[in-house]
């Protein structure tokens, strides 16, 4: 401020600015701290907005279902992905990113290959009597047209993974945690028997 320099008083407009501006900053959330991961999403949360995730980076948490297909499958959510009125399960075939061309464009990073052996260890180890929850990052992706039908064996459908059923991948970019948990917790979608072979 010069010196000499007289301050002028606020009009009743300037202050009206003012208190505006203090209380939109009061009403605004905090800024959220950079690197921070987002939380994970369950394969129910995922489904509900599924669309909206396509060619995303998301972290999803669920059991296994199926290997060595690795899918993440969630029963009983209230919001299912429909294509030509059939209701895909709720269901997510895991790969890495050897291979993604079969998916569309490769993808922009590696699969994080020690967290991957982490959770073909952990499946290894697992018996019958327990369910393998993984928390995992990656891009997912879905096909730009389905067809499917109910069979005696399944659903058979153009998706990914065993007998096609699931709607989505996801490129895996790390394996963040594995959890053997005791018993069957009834949250994950158990697969109806295969095909006879031929």
């Amino acid at each position: 401020m010069r010196k000499g320099s007289r301050v002028k008083p606020m009009t009743g407009r300037g202050l009206w600015c003012l208190l505006l501006l203090l209380g939109y900053l009061r009403a605004a959330p905090p800024p959220r701290p950079v690197g921070r991961s987002a939380t994970p999403l369950t394969v129910c949360e995922l489904f509900a907005h599924l669309r909206h995730y396509n060619g995303k980076v998301v972290t999803i948490v669920g059991p296994i279902i199926a290997q060595p297909d690795y899918t993440v499958g969630q029963a009983d959510c209230h919001h299912s992905f429909i294509t030509h009125g059939f209701a895909w399960p709720s269901m997510v075939m895991l790969t890495s990113t050897e291979g993604t061309e079969l998916y569309g464009a490769p993808a922009t990073f590696l699969t994080d290959q020690g967290s991957l052996h982490t959770l073909d260890s952990a499946v290894i180890a697992a018996t019958k009597a327990t369910e393998i929850w993984v928390t995992v990052t990656g891009e997912l992706r879905l096909k730009r047209h389905y067809h499917a039908v109910h069979t005696n064996y399944g659903v058979l459908g153009d998706g990914y993974g065993h007998l096609g059923a699931s709607p989505a991948v996801l490129i895996i970019q790390k394996v963040n945690q594995v959890d053997i948990r005791e018993g069957r917790t009834g949250a994950a979608i158990h697969l109806e028997r295969s095909p006879p072979a031929n």
